[in-house]
């Protein structure tokens, strides 16, 4: 079973971040939330939309129960697999960030917004400019093991079109998946999420459940 985006991947706790949004009632203006991810690039020109959708680099704030607030695709700003995410109008209150990329292990940060709310806030990981993603996480558990190994092996050699094509073990989004792919897992062999710099442990949840 391939787990989706938004399966608590690591933490099975609920999130011990308290969110308290301090704006009064009604509109309120709020602050503009950007960020960097690598990689993200994905050879839309040759295999179009769907293609890119399929591999689409995600970015969520998450409330105090780990469920989204808004969510943005991380767009591609140059040839050196670069993106950016930009969030707007953010009310003042402390979030998670969750970043997500199909077959790539994701990434939580804890965020404060303030307030009164920034014009701009510019959010980093603590080892960078930049969130770097790690491959290999195809079932999207947050470890990249041997479940990850075997579910890309049963897709091996299948390519973009085909009914066996699994976009999360197409590592390197390049239309199909092949021994560098393999490659790549096998690189990135018992990593987790846990692993990144400044994770916060929060699991990512798609219900109201309490």
């Amino acid at each position: 079973m391939i787990w989706k985006p938004f399966t608590c991947f690591a933490m099975r706790s609920p999130c011990r971040l308290q969110c308290c949004p301090a704006c009064p009632p009604g509109p309120a203006p709020g602050a503009t939330v950007i960020g960097f991810v690598s990689p993200v690039a994905v050879d839309s020109l040759t295999f179009g939309q769907a293609f890119l959708d399929a591999h689409a680099t995600t970015a969520m704030l998450l409330n105090r129960l780990c469920l989204p607030v808004m969510s943005v695709t991380v767009e591609p700003i140059d040839s050196a697999e670069l993106g950016q995410f930009t969030f707007t109008n953010v009310p003042a209150g402390n979030y998670v960030l969750h970043i997500h990329r199909p077959g790539w292990l994701p990434r939580t940060l804890a965020v404060t917004v303030p307030f009164p709310p920034n014009s701009m806030i510019h959010l980093q990981p603590p080892d960078g400019p930049v969130f770097i993603l790690i491959a290999g996480d195809v079932n999207g558990d947050g470890v990249v093991d041997s479940v990850d190994k075997d579910i890309l092996m049963d897709h091996m050699y299948s390519k973009f079109g085909e009914p066996n094509y699994l976009p999360e073990a197409d590592l390197d989004a390049d239309g199909h998946i092949c021994a560098r792919d393999r490659s790549i897992l096998f690189t990135n062999m018992h990593r987790r999420s846990s692993a990144y710099s400044g994770f916060a442990g929060c699991a990512v949840r798609m219900n109201s459940e309490q």
